[in-house]
């Protein structure tokens, strides 16, 4: 009210209140933004960057040193990987390819939340559209998201307990989302560490919608 300036200067620590105003700042003119990374403004002698290393771990020194958002995020295993995303400008907006078929890979959620990510195969490249999440809904409603969006989804891949009948209905889910009009692919059951590297290894050519996947990514 006082058509006043203000300072803001931290440290990252996970995509949190600072992390917004920062982003939501690069697109205001009526702002200036930075990000000062030690690897890139020579102003920490690289003897002192060094003794850091020895003391802190990788994502420990990503996120003092090097302005990295995503490092201090507990359990975040792609961390990295969407960094890498974002610096090789991956994340920015991907239009829905009407010569390609749509898929949509669920999470099943019962207790805890449940997530939808919709995507295309294009060559080599993975373009990921668009992700919803939610808990305490009925699979209608996730049925219904799917079937509002501006494209047809050709097959949803499920994990490998979609298959599995509820006592309630006596139906599994794959059987009530085929009765809904959808393909659905049933993935086998496998070690969690397994699909981490799985995701790892097709991580580098992906593509995702900075506004349909913000939330996702």
């Amino acid at each position: 009210d006082r058509k006043g300036w203000a300072t803001f200067i931290g440290t990252p620590k996970g995509r949190n209140h600072f992390y917004k105003g920062h982003k939501a700042a690069q697109n205001d003119s009526a702002w200036f933004t930075a990000e000062l990374r030690a690897s890139e403004t020579g102003i920490i002698d690289e003897a002192e960057l060094h003794d850091a290393r020895k003391s802190m771990t990788d994502e420990q020194y990503r996120q003092e040193y090097e302005c990295s958002f995503d490092a201090a995020i507990q359990g975040a295993y792609y961390a990295q990987d969407i960094e890498l995303a974002e610096a090789e400008g991956r994340i920015i907006r991907v239009p829905y390819d009407k010569n390609a078929e749509v898929f949509a890979s669920w999470d099943l959620g019962i207790g805890d939340a449940m997530s939808i990510w919709t995507y295309q195969i294009i060559g080599m490249e993975w373009h990921w559209l668009a992700n919803y999440t939610n808990s305490g809904l009925p699979l209608d409603h996730y049925v219904d998201w799917l079937k509002a969006l501006p494209y047809q989804v050709n097959e949803l891949t499920l994990p490998h307990d979609a298959a599995a009948r509820e006592l309630q209905t006596g139906k599994s889910r794959t059987q009530f989302l085929e009765a809904r009009g959808f393909t659905c692919n049933v993935v086998p059951n496998h070690r969690v560490d397994d699909g981490i590297n799985a995701c790892r290894m097709v991580l580098n050519r992906c593509w995702f919608d900075k506004d349909g996947c913000k939330e996702g990514v």
